[in-house]
């Protein structure tokens, strides 16, 4: 696919005659691309070389400043001419409104200008009506959450810095009020000034109340509701007996260990839990072990869960200091100070992490008890990561706290759905898409709910046979036919 624009891939005349030749297709303006081709495709992803071919003497503007892609198939610029005019470039709108475009700009790309910052903010703040599919100012909420972002990446000397920009050039580009209104919201996000009946989106208001949070992880947390409310599944109960209820214990520590990579051969790991044997050779993994089977195993931990968002951060410090109290490294108990992430997926930045959980609390407490809140609380912690290390098993910990506090059954993962449980969380986050993850989750709860855990020697030579202890690589296939055998005779035949 090739796209041809006068002046960048020859002259006017030039290009007109190799179109007739070659049967092009023509855009529009000088500028053509092969009749199979995707005009969309082309004309999308070479709008600035056309903008500054067919509108020289153009800045991009208004909302297009911020996003600088098309919106709707359209983009906005400012030119110095008397009226506002409409131009398609095949399926592209070219919105232009005339005005000043010497002032507070800034370069994009090699040969283009766009708003700065501070006069992109006053536009957009400006009234616009509507000229086609979208209007040109994305409006004070989106602004907003504009402005977070920039506050949350730059600071507040920052924001400061525009703000007084903008008041400096808004009289020459006649956008008073647009100024008295940006001033009035960068002082309300900055906390120096009221914000009620000044911001208007909850993302704004929760960061002057000191509490910001990271909207796509709220966005994901949503998502995971209306999910959650499609997915039709009856609790599954499970009584265990004393013996039963520290096997099952053992296996969630020795499962979600290896999740994270502390992997022990079976019969090693039951010397460190059943027997207290540390391995010295491998002291802070051997407690790793033993911190999460001692959780898992209490009684009272496990039916604690929270109903508050103080609550909620005091739980989840006490359980990481206990989880983490032999690796001093790591900072036992304390919030993350750095921003961590896994591959490309970044979780929530260390000043957003009360105000998302609080989010996630607000939400969580909406849904029934069981496994909606199992799934959802155990996506708020994996989602937040809110210390340094040790936050899967801490999240899969307040899994089997929900579950067991609605007498229900846990979710164990075993080391072969390793890979499907990270991918399953993975696809949630970045896509926002639900469906692996509640795929894996529904699973195995069933299957956990199906094992036999009342004789130890029998359950592990079940798991063994299924091939839940082995890598996904060589055991997934084996598992899955054994998982789909059990769930297919249904709980009262296991």
């Amino acid at each position: 696919m090739a796209i041809f624009i006068k002046n960048r891939d020859g002259s006017a005349d030039g290009l007109r005659k190799k179109a007739k030749r070659q049967g092009w297709l023509s855009l529009g303006y000088g500028i053509y691309c092969e009749p199979d081709d995707d005009a969309r495709a082309l004309v999308f992803s070479n709008w600035q070389d056309i903008v500054h071919t067919v509108f020289p003497d153009a800045i991009v503007s208004h909302r297009t400043a911020i996003s600088l892609r098309p919106e709707k198939d359209t983009i906005f610029l400012t030119r110095p001419i008397s009226a506002y005019r409409n131009y398609k470039v095949g399926p592209l709108t070219i919105s232009v409104t005339p005005g000043d475009v010497q002032i507070a700009t800034r370069p994009i790309g090699k040969d283009l200008q766009a708003s700065g910052d501070a006069r992109a903010w006053l536009e957009n703040l400006s009234a616009s009506r509507r000229r086609g599919a979208v209007p040109r100012a994305i409006g004070q909420e989106a602004l907003e959450a504009e402005l977070d972002k920039v506050m949350a990446r730059r600071g507040e000397t920052y924001l400061n810095a525009i703000r007084q920009e903008a008041n400096a050039i808004a009289p020459q580009l006649k956008l008073e009020d647009e100024a008295r209104r940006l001033d009035a919201i960068i002082g309300a996000l900055c906390a120096t000034r009221p914000h009620s009946g000044v911001l208007k989106s909850d993302r704004a208001i929760a960061r002057a109340n000191r509490q910001p949070f990271d909207a796509h992880i709220v966005s994901c947390f949503d998502g995971l509701v209306r999910a959650l409310s499609e997915h039709d599944l009856p609790a599954l109960n499970v009584q265990l007996d004393r013996q039963s209820w520290r096997y099952q214990a053992f296996i969630e520590s020795y499962f979600s260990n290896y999740i994270e990579g502390t992997q022990f051969a079976l019969s090693e790991a039951e010397a460190i839990v059943f027997e207290r044997q540390v391995d010295e050779s491998r002291h802070a993994d051997s407690h790793d072990i033993l911190a999460v089977y001692d959780i898992a195993v209490d009684v009272d931990e496990m039916i604690t869960t929270p109903s508050a968002p103080d609550e909620f951060r005091q739980l989840l410090s006490r359980r990481h200091a206990f989880l983490m109290h032999d690796r001093p490294d790591k900072r036992p108990g304390q919030w993350k100070e750095k921003a961590n992430q896994a591959g490309n997926i970044i979780f929530a930045a260390p000043e957003t992490v009360n105000g998302t959980l609080t989010q996630g609390l607000e939400r969580y407490l909406d849904l029934p008890p069981g496994f909606a809140r199992a799934v959802f609380m155990h996506f708020i912690v994996t989602q937040v990561h809110p210390f340094d290390d040790g936050n899967g098993r801490l999240a899969r910990l307040f899994l089997s706290a929900e579950l067991v506090n609605a007498e229900e059954s846990k979710i164990v993962i075993p080391n072969v759905k390793r890979d499907d449980y990270i991918t399953g969380l993975r696809l949630a986050n970045r896509d926002e898409d639900f469906r692996t993850m509640l795929k894996v989750m529904t699973q195995l709860y069933r299957y956990t709910a199906a094992l036999p855990w009342r004789d130890y020697d029998g359950l592990i030579s079940t798991l063994r046979a299924h091939r839940a202890f082995d890598s996904p690589d060589d055991g997934l296939i084996r598992f899955s036919r054994a998982m789909k055998t059990i769930l297919d005779r249904g709980p009262e035949e296991n």
